[in-house]
């Protein structure tokens, strides 16, 4: 597979991604309009799923603002980026009194963690 292939293929994993998260969302959105105490009760999913809005929107945003010959360096400078977060985030967990802070933040490490894995891989395909 090309290396713009990879790149492609990379993008619209994030944009699948991205388009579920929000679903997930936008679905408890109406919940919370229903019965926003209940939503709140039964919220566990959103957190997850906003952690991947936020992330994939983050990295989205810099890879289509890329140009074409600088993907590549925007692709690994990312997996640095997020790999040093996910680091710091295992070192340093957060330890707020607000338990929905320390949700969301595992949340957005774990969206990291696993899309640095994914990244790793397509780095080694490139080799």
């Amino acid at each position: 597979m090309t290396r713009d292939k990879q790149l492609q293929n990379f993008i619209f994993h994030c944009n699948g991604n991205l388009k579920n998260a929000q679903k997930i969302l936008d679905d408890w959105e109406k919940k919370f309009d229903r019965n926003p105490l209940e939503a709140f009760t039964w919220s566990g999913p959103a957190f997850p799923a906003a952690a991947e809005v936020m992330v994939y929107k983050g990295v989205l945003e810099c890879m289509n603002s890329a140009n074409e010959d600088k993907k590549w360096e925007v692709f690994e400078g990312l997996i640095r980026v997020m790999q040093s977060s996910v680091m710091h985030s295992a070192r340093y967990p957060e330890h707020s009194s607000s338990a929905t802070s320390n949700l969301a933040s595992s949340a957005v490490t774990s969206v990291q963690a696993e899309l640095v894995e994914k990244m790793q891989w397509i780095i080694k395909e490139k080799e």
